[in-house]
């Protein structure tokens, strides 16, 4: 997240990746096979700004470019939003790798001030949703890897701060998402 001009907070963080991602297929002639995006916890901080879902859909967004969307000034309603910046960041991923699996991992539980259960599902739920729309799989990290964390409960796959696994915490969430990777990708049709 980064401060804007007008104290209000942007995620420049998937545009960022998308734009690294970019460059670097351009630079090295590679194209992904499997794109996973895992997203929510930053987004979630100081209350997330979840904007409209048919809005970010109904956006001509067309062949935008990662700079475009956040310098021309007919983005700035939607480059601030989650919906806008998922549904942006998806589209220029399938636009670019029409090939490539796409599979969103949604946010972790977590309860440390502004990084909440309460933000991160509500940022988690809109990301589903745009998910769902583009019929990109889900691995649902908040609801199914075993972090658990609530007000009265601090969670043993936690660092001391609640937000950032731990080394246990790294273990589960890397035995759990390449587990659902397994079934995503050869248990299923995709």
């Amino acid at each position: 997240l980064s401060d804007d001009a007008s104290g209000r907070w942007q995620n420049k963080v998937m545009t960022n990746q998308l734009a690294r991602l970019l460059k670097y297929c351009v630079d090295t002639g590679k194209s992904p096979d499997i794109i996973t995006i895992m997203c929510a916890l930053n987004d979630a901080a100081y209350g997330p700004i979840l904007g409209d879902f048919d809005s970010a859909l109904n956006a001509d967004l067309g062949n935008v470019t990662p700079e475009e969307w956040f310098l021309d000034s007919k983005y700035k309603n939607l480059n601030k939003t989650v919906y806008g910046t998922s549904v942006f960041v998806i589209g220029s991923l399938r636009r670019n790798f029409p090939k490539a699996k796409i599979i969103l991992l949604t946010g972790q539980q977590c309860n440390n001030g502004a990084y909440n259960n309460k933000n991160v599902n509500l940022v988690n739920e809109a990301l589903i949703k745009v998910a769902s729309h583009y019929k990109l799989k889900t691995i649902d990290i908040f609801n199914n890897s075993g972090i658990i964390v609530t007000d009265s409960q601090k969670s043993p796959y936690l660092s001391d701060d609640q937000i950032h696994p731990n080394k246990l915490g790294e273990q589960l969430l890397t035995d759990f998402v390449t587990k659902e990777l397994k079934r995503i990708l050869y248990d299923e049709k995709y």
